[in-house]
């Protein structure tokens, strides 16, 4: 998953990398952006106040943080058009048998994905380019940008979705306003959990680097591990 394949023609020629030789390296010296809300997320309280003081904590590692106000747009509508229909092209041959086994929120997405045309795609394209001219400018100035990996705590298993933010009416993932920008950039990022709620749900830090420098974000990931260790906790059974 890491490096090329012939079998996949957009894969990209990679050098030699052993993550492991670097993951201790840490992160002295590196500048540090954080965003509570990428200028569009709506937050939980108490993951926001959480995610803003494990934010701060990379400055105990020796990295310089500064909180950043960003002027992005949300690029959900962007993102749905591949998401959606990239499901939706996988079952859409065999939906009339397998539609009734699928879960409905899933369905719910299929359907929406089979009513994407060609120029809907082609119009993400051009929208996907304009937003990564705007995310990139953030890396001229910062090796990292940090934020929340979620708007919300977890909620109850069977819902496709919190009744906040947005509502009952809310778009079905705009719960998740943090990773899928990402997933439009192809930016590495990864998870780190930085605490837990007063109801004992976990919450969970996002650490995004610049295009192909997975390595950085890892020795990020594991610098914050050693200072806020959370590898030992375990659900009660």
């Amino acid at each position: 998953m890491a490096g090329p394949d012939e079998r996949d023609p957009a894969s990209l020629p990679a050098a030699p990398n052993d993550y492991l030789a670097t993951l201790d390296r840490g992160i002295k010296g590196l500048r540090v952006a954080y965003s509570p809300d990428l200028n569009y997320a709506q937050v939980d309280p108490e993951v926001a106040r959480m995610c803003a003081e494990s934010a701060k904590r990379f400055a105990d590692a020796g990295a310089t943080v500064e909180e950043v106000q960003l002027d992005w747009s949300d690029s959900y509508d962007c993102w749905v058009v591949f998401f959606y229909g990239g499901i939706a092209a996988r079952v859409a041959d065999s939906l009339a048998e397998k539609g009734p086994l699928l879960d409905p929120g899933l369905l719910n997405v299929v359907e929406r994905g089979l009513k994407l045309r060609a120029v809907d795609y082609v119009n993400a394209l051009i929208q996907r380019n304009a937003f990564w001219q705007r995310a990139r400018l953030v890396f001229d100035k910062f090796d990292l940008l940090v934020t929340p990996t979620l708007a919300v705590t977890a909620f109850p298993v069977g819902k496709d979705k919190p009744d906040w933010p947005g509502g009952k009416d809310g778009k079905e993932l705009q719960w998740s306003p943090f990773t899928y920008p990402f997933n439009l950039t192809g930016q590495p990022a990864v998870s780190v959990p930085c605490g837990w709620t007063q109801a004992g749900l976990p919450v969970g830090l996002q650490i995004v680097g610049r295009r192909f420098d997975d390595h950085t974000v890892l020795r990020a990931a594991r610098a914050l591990e050693q200072i806020q260790p959370w590898a030992e906790r375990r659900p009660t059974l």
